[in-house]
């Protein structure tokens, strides 16, 4: 029996709170970002500590900072049973890339944050070194803008790759996509 996939390309769209389930475990979106939230803040907060101001810059550089991002990613769906392999992880999926995840050809994928992590990662880290971070901002800014999507190489050249276009007006996460006209659907996290 097949489920019926929600469309998730609408100019409307707000996602449901934990209604992401696979067939293998259930995924809550609360606890997750919760996870990330806790630990993202611990580690901003260490690296605030490093005495070398280039390897503190790094490290709380968005490229340093998504390097965390992923591997807390990672961490939450291993120990919660979630893990089957990187693509499984993403929130949502184009059903070109599905078709491609099913024929097991991974290197035609993209893991791609729906909103470019260097927007979000960057806020958290200027409020953090003027000393006012707090777990609740760092909790609303992953709810807010922390969604991820495997595409296909193909459809990952039509997206802005470290930008959102010059009129997004900072709430819808999905906008890029929508722009670019690429669809996609709740991941079934089966692959």
């Amino acid at each position: 029996m097949s489920e019926k996939v929600q469309d998730y390309s609408t100019k409307n769209f707000k996602p449901e709170v934990d209604k992401y389930t696979s067939n293998k475990n259930k995924f809550s979106r609360l606890e997750f970002i919760e996870f990330i939230s806790q630990h993202l803040e611990q580690s901003i907060h260490l690296k605030l500590q490093i005495s070398d101001q280039r390897l503190r810059q790094y490290h709380l550089s968005p490229k340093g900072l998504g390097d965390d991002l992923y591997f807390l990613t990672e961490s939450y769906h291993r120990q919660n049973n979630l893990y089957n392999g990187k693509y499984s992880m993403t929130d949502f999926i184009t059903p070109k890339a599905l078709i491609i995840l099913q024929q097991k050809e991974k290197a035609k994928l993209i893991f791609e944050h729906m909103v470019p992590k260097n927007l979000y990662l960057s806020m958290l880290v200027k409020k953090a070194q003027q000393g006012i971070l707090t777990y609740a901002e760092i909790y609303n800014v992953m709810m807010k803008y922390y969604y991820t999507c495997t595409v296909t190489k193909e459809e990952g050249y039509l997206l802005p790759s470290t930008k959102m276009q010059e009129d997004w007006d900072g709430q819808n996460s999905f906008y890029r996509y929508q722009l670019a006209g690429i669809e996609f659907i709740e991941n079934p996290k089966l692959f």
